[in-house]
């Protein structure tokens, strides 16, 4: 562990383990920590201040942070480099509560409009991506001798009609000849559309039908909003807000964009905002008692930059002309 520091937040008592090296920021983010800052750590907006009880650490001079400041130990998250363990205080003023994080999202996107009218439902039919489908095949005989998928598609055409069509992939149709047998020829199949074609994606022995979920996601600048909806009829089971945890590297596209640039820049932003949507799917899960691999299904949606972060798709030609 000589390598490593141990970081003791104050006054809600949480450690973060941490490479020494690290800026205090970064390790605020990797413990779910967030505070104010809004320059990607550059240290010009000064917002990211918190008070050094004891430990080792050094810190960059910045016009930001007072004489008086200083005596006081407060210094800027951004600028503090850890060499060792540490014990910090967040300040009042600088810490997101979860009600100011829901608040952000709330009012972010400013005057509010509704389609008052003409229903939602027909607008935007329910038409989930992936269905599910238990099927009772007919055993093979010398009379009915067709391979394992073709009687699993002869099946689903009861479903989906005759001109019914569809395809899977190689893993699943190696799975096929010991699954069917060891469900009695029961089992469960996800459909499906990609590319106006339909494949099967999961096979699963007896009755799963019941239970088919998916995520919809608002990947927002900076909040992040996952819904757990059942895709047999439509509902929002629940939905689950986080903080972006990119934004203590910019709280504004361009911000981002720039950081984005720079070295690792666009791995850590891809990776963070994976990680917070993540860690909602989770949450989801554990909240509403599901199995993770009852999802069968994620729909993300954002702004430009937002969606080209989380594709890991260098943004940088989103600010520059033309």
């Amino acid at each position: 562990m000589k390598e490593y520091a141990i970081i003791t937040f104050k006054p809600i008592n949480k450690k973060v383990v941490v490479r020494k090296g690290t800026d205090l920021l970064t390790a605020m983010v990797k413990g779910n920590i967030f505070i104010t800052s809004s320059c990607e750590g550059k240290g010009v907006c000064g917002r990211c201040r918190v008070k050094i009880l004891k430990g080792e650490f050094k810190t960059e001079p910045t016009g930001k942070i007072s004489e008086n400041d200083r005596k006081n130990n407060i210094f800027l998250a951004c600028r503090t480099i850890i060499l060792g363990n540490i014990e910090v205080e967040i300040l009042p003023e600088t810490l997101l509560t979860e009600k100011e994080i829901k608040e952000k999202r709330l009012f972010a996107r400013g005057e509010e409009f509704h389609l008052a009218e003409v229903p939602l439902k027909e607008i935007y039919p329910f038409s989930p991506l992936s269905q599910k489908y238990f099927l009772r095949l007919s055993l093979p005989s010398l009379e009915d001798n067709v391979s394992d998928f073709e009687r699993i598609c002869r099946e689903l055409k009861k479903y989906k009609g005759e001109k019914f069509e569809c395809e899977t992939d190689l893993p699943t149709l190696r799975r096929l000849p010991a699954l069917l047998r060891g469900s009695n020829w029961e089992i469960t199949t996800t459909v499906v559309e990609k590319h106006n074609r339909k494949e099967i994606i999961i096979v699963e022995p007896r009755d799963n039908s019941r239970r088919n979920y998916g995520v919809a996601v608002d990947v927002g600048t900076t909040t992040i909003a996952a819904s757990l909806i059942d895709l047999r009829n439509g509902e929002n089971l629940k939905t689950e807000i986080s903080f972006n945890k990119q934004s203590s590297y910019g709280e504004d596209i361009i911000s981002r964009i720039i950081y984005a640039e720079k070295g690792e820049g666009l791995e850590t932003l891809h990776h963070l905002v994976c990680e917070t949507i993540n860690e909602l799917i989770q949450n989801l899960s554990e909240n509403c008692s599901i199995n993770l691999n009852d999802i069968t299904c994620i729909v993300c949606s954002g702004n430009m930059t937002m969606t080209h972060l989380l594709l890991k798709i260098n943004p940088s030609f989103l600010r520059k002309e033309p």
